[in-house]
């Protein structure tokens, strides 16, 4: 990521994806988050989209499950026809199945939520707890992820006899309608609302565990579990490369699916009235595209065109597996924008833009632009040469700040070297506080470095920007925060490469 000083266009937030109408296993929610389609760059990480964290509460360092579903989509013979989904939660896939989610409304006042905490027995253990007052100061509600504790495997030993007493299933429904009959009794209770974050015949083939790392989800075991045992068999139809993720806040877990090879994302504009939203689809429909995610709202890039809505839909193409070749997006594009101007005029019906998809930084993190009005954010590298086109520095003198490369590690080397040749590459000459053009071991050569420079460019290990909006201690050096100072009070444009 690279932010700068000067102002300019902001970039609107990644788009928020839509809506996967399938169950695969996965109880339906009341309502999905949705990221889109994400092209992954190794085969390591996934990405846990900044919007979908906060409602599953997966702030970094955040220890979560992760799980390969068994595949329910099976062919005639009872093979799977298609790649499993991953899911990431912050709950234990081994015992999903005797998880709950508990939504209790009651009349607000004190003590109300020791009292309905009080009355939870020992045999479920909170894995999650909400409390919010709502409808006017009138209500407090209590939102439970309850663990069903006698579901977790034991070393007991299992006898004849026990094997005949009740299985762990019947009895945590027992225990959970005394629990019903228990919190009701709680005066001003006025509703107890149990849900499954699973459903009873989702099983997992493999299963692991990981730690959210700001905006991105280690998931070796089982992104290896999927490419072992799937990719030969359908490598030439799926693209293992791509995700189309969404997240379920009911579930409290994020869904991971592998899309078929050339699945694009559209952006389409229409008229906020009754019907256009059935003109786009029927246009989707006619051109046999399959849609995996689809979202509607009201939010548009142009506040001059108010009573326009945006229609963004993942779609599979009929046909996959054919090498994706360079006009394959303006084909797609153009055919659906023939099927739409067959439609009434008056739903004002238009194409914004055909993708491939967006990159795991794109959904990953927070636009800082939102943090510090003054930042201006770009990507490398062709908003990254845009910009230097844009602020005149083709063929000037820029200085690249970063930390001591006697520290560094082998990464931070290897990120600096790739950073000074992206410049030079971009037509500018590279002057830095260590070596370039020759060696400057005093204060003053460096200086004079900074003097002669038309702008700055300064690698931070992490963004300076927290997520309070606040200082990060683990951003710029000592040394860069006075070149930092130095750059910024003379005026010259600096830019922050995250």
């Amino acid at each position: 990521m690279i932010a700068s000083s000067l102002k300019g266009q902001a970039l609107l937030p990644p788009r928020m994806g839509s809506g996967h109408c399938t169950k695969l296993a996965v109880v339906d929610s009341k309502m999905e988050i949705l990221a889109g389609l994400v092209n992954l760059d190794d085969d390591v990480h996934l990405p846990a989209p900044w919007f979908n964290r906060p409602s599953l509460g997966l702030v970094s360092n955040t220890a979560v499950s992760v799980g390969v579903l068994t595949s329910q989509r099976l062919t005639p013979k009872g093979t799977a026809s298609a790649p499993p989904d991953i899911i990431v939660t912050p709950l234990d896939v081994g015992i999903m199945h005797s998880t709950v989610s508990v939504v209790v409304d009651f009349t607000e006042r004190p003590g109300v939520v020791y009292k309905i905490l009080s009355k939870i027995p020992r045999s479920f253990n909170i894995a999650l707890a909400e409390t919010v007052t709502v409808d006017q100061r009138t209500k407090h509600r209590v939102t439970l992820v309850l663990e069903y504790a006698a579901a977790v495997p034991t070393q007991k030993k299992v006898t004849s006899k026990s094997r005949q007493q009740i299985t762990p299933a019947k009895q945590h429904m027992i225990e959970l309608n005394k629990l019903k009959n228990e919190i009701k009794k709680i005066e001003g209770c006025s509703s107890f609302s149990p849900d499954p974050v699973i459903e009873k015949n989702t099983t997992f083939e493999n299963q692991s565990t990981s730690i959210v790392d700001q905006g991105l989800i280690k998931c070796r075991i089982a992104r290896s579990f999927l490419n072992d045992n799937y990719r030969q068999k359908f490598e030439k139809e799926f693209n293992f490369d791509a995700v189309v993720v969404s997240s379920s806040a009911d579930g409290r877990f994020i869904r991971y699916i592998t899309p078929k090879k050339g699945t694009f994302e559209v952006t389409v504009l229409h008229k906020d009235i009754p019907g256009s939203l059935d003109q786009v689809t029927n246009a989707l429909n006619t051109l046999k595209y399959n849609i995996l995610l689809s979202r509607l709202s009201r939010s548009v890039a142009n506040a001059n065109h108010p009573g326009t809505s945006t229609y963004v839909a993942v779609c599979e193409p009929p046909k996959s597996g054919s090498p994706i070749s360079e006009s394959y997006v303006k084909d797609i594009q153009r055919q659906i924008e023939d099927v739409l101007s067959t439609k009434n005029s008056r739903f004002q019906l238009s194409v914004k833009s055909v993708t491939l998809g967006t990159t795991p930084e794109r959904v990953a993190f927070p636009y800082r632009t939102g943090l510090a009005p003054h930042i201006r954010e770009i990507r490398a590298p062709d908003d990254f040469r845009q910009s230097i086109g844009e602020y005149k520095l083709l063929r000037k003198k820029v200085f690249l700040s970063y930390q001591d490369p006697t520290n560094a590690s082998g990464y931070d080397s290897v990120i600096n070297q790739i950073l000074y040749d992206e410049i030079k590459l971009a037509g500018m000459e590279v002057y830095d506080g260590f070596t370039q053009p020759k060696s400057a071991t005093m204060a003053s050569d460096v200086n004079a470095r900074m003097w002669i420079s038309s702008a700055a460019f300064f690698v931070v290990r992490q963004a300076t920007l927290g997520q309070d909006g606040g200082s990060n201690s683990k951003g710029l050096s000592n040394p860069q925060i006075y070149e930092l100072g130095f750059i910024h009070g003379e005026g010259k444009p600096w830019y922050c490469i995250c």
